[in-house]
């Protein structure tokens, strides 16, 4: 009789114990400020019956609060970013628990490399040039300038025409300087794209303009191809090589070398097919570029070769 009457006032104390609820409160601080940290997660497990979890977050004091929950033993999980996860263990036994100053200490978050792409502009109006960004169009690693002119808006190359806007660029100078003489194609088809930064277009005025400071009336479309300073200086060029039945062949290449202001190139053809990709009219202009003395638009007479079959 008095075990039965044991268990029975032991059952009903399980029952109220088991019935009772408390809250539980506490405070999220950031180890180096000492500051409260807003808004960081708390989660509690009860230990025996992990069904019972509640979670809540700090509000601006730091503060969090459980109200409502069993006695019985708690497994506390605090998370904020930022700050490494915090695990502890708290029992609650009381109607209201504090959970004292829960410190959480910085960590570093790694993040994946960052790229910031912008795109280039292709083209700015200064003044009266018109300027191409050549780093904004693409192009194959092989091409030539003719090739990125091309691409550039307002600008055609047509049966070996450049024409900006309409109108045929007669003049093509490189950095401010000729080259390859008046034909602007023969520029264009030699100087490889890749060396280029910029393309300016704009109307030059003649010689005798420039020089007495009265517009004559005579400008001259131009198109003027600014290299890229580390490629101001060095030799570069291309060479290619055919044959085909009957012994028909075709070669040729050409070479050009860079040293800050001064430009040396030489253009090389052979074949037995009666095909060459410059003219007479090239070559005089190539060798006109430089030349000094005698009447205007009369060049010196050089020695010249081509090979011919």
């Amino acid at each position: 009789m008095k075990i039965l009457t044991f268990l029975v006032l032991l059952s009903f104390l399980c029952l109220q114990l088991y019935s009772q609820t408390a809250n539980l409160t506490g405070n999220i601080i950031d180890n180096k400020s000492k500051k409260p940290i807003i808004g960081a997660h708390v989660k509690i497990t009860h230990r025996r019956d992990t069904t019972q979890s509640n979670i809540v977050a700090s509000d601006t004091n730091g503060v969090f609060t459980f109200t409502n929950i069993r006695f019985g033993g708690y497994a506390v999980e605090v998370s904020s970013i930022g700050f490494t996860k915090l695990k502890t263990f708290v029992r609650v036994t009381e109607p209201n628990v504090n959970a004292g100053e829960l410190i959480l200490t910085e960590t570093e978050i790694p993040v994946d490399e960052v790229v910031i792409e912008e795109t280039a502009p292709r083209a700015f109006q200064k003044g009266d040039t018109t300027e191409f960004n050549a780093r904004a169009f693409k192009i194959n690693k092989d091409a030539v300038a003719e090739d990125l002119v091309a691409k550039m808006p307002g600008v055609t190359v047509e049966q070996g025409t450049v024409k900006s806007q309409g109108e045929e660029v007669r003049r093509v100078l490189v950095d401010g300087k000729q080259f390859f003489g008046e034909d602007p194609t023969v520029a264009l088809r030699n100087l490889p794209a890749e060396v280029i930064d910029k393309i300016q277009i704009f109307d030059k005025q003649s010689d005798q303009a420039q020089f007495t400071g009265f517009d004559d009336g005579q400008a001259v479309k131009t198109m003027n191809v600014v290299t890229r300073p580390e490629r101001r200086m060095g030799t570069f060029g291309k060479s290619y090589a055919g044959m085909g039945d009957a012994g028909k062949y075709l070669a040729g290449g050409n070479l050009n070398h860079f040293q800050q202001g001064r430009r040396l190139s030489i253009l090389a053809l052979s074949n037995n097919i009666n095909q060459q990709n410059f003219s007479q009219q090239d070559l005089v202009g190539v060798m006109s570029g430089g030349g000094r003395g005698g009447p205007p638009g009369r060049p010196r007479t050089r020695p010249r070769w081509r090979a011919r079959p």
